[in-house]
């Protein structure tokens, strides 16, 4: 099945390397055939990293999930602190979380 679909397997340029990743891998690490929206391995990982009972979510998530504020229910409060501004958001998570 890989050969047929990446003859050069396992030598893969980027792009075929992405859409290996995100068939493949997907598929031995979930029962593929049961999920209702497309998603790809750097979902899943989001999904496994930040969400409460990530394989009860895997199985559910649809796209009316993803459109109503549901999801946020099943997830912790979460903040994301970002490069461009690192110095910055610590600062105001920290003031937040009552530190100087």
């Amino acid at each position: 099945m890989i050969l047929k679909q990446y003859p050069s397997f396992p030598e893969l340029t980027f792009e075929e390397y992405l859409s290996f990743i995100n068939i493949f891998d997907i598929k031995s690490r979930i029962h593929h055939d049961r999920l209702k929206v497309d998603i790809g391995m750097i979902s899943y990982s989001f999904l496994q990293f930040f969400f409460r009972e990530p394989h009860r979510i895997i199985q559910r998530l649809d796209e009316t999930y993803l459109n109503s504020d549901e999801y946020k229910k099943d997830m912790p409060e979460i903040t994301f602190l970002r490069n461009e501004n690192l110095s910055m958001d610590l600062y105001n998570i920290l003031l937040k979380l009552g530190l100087s």
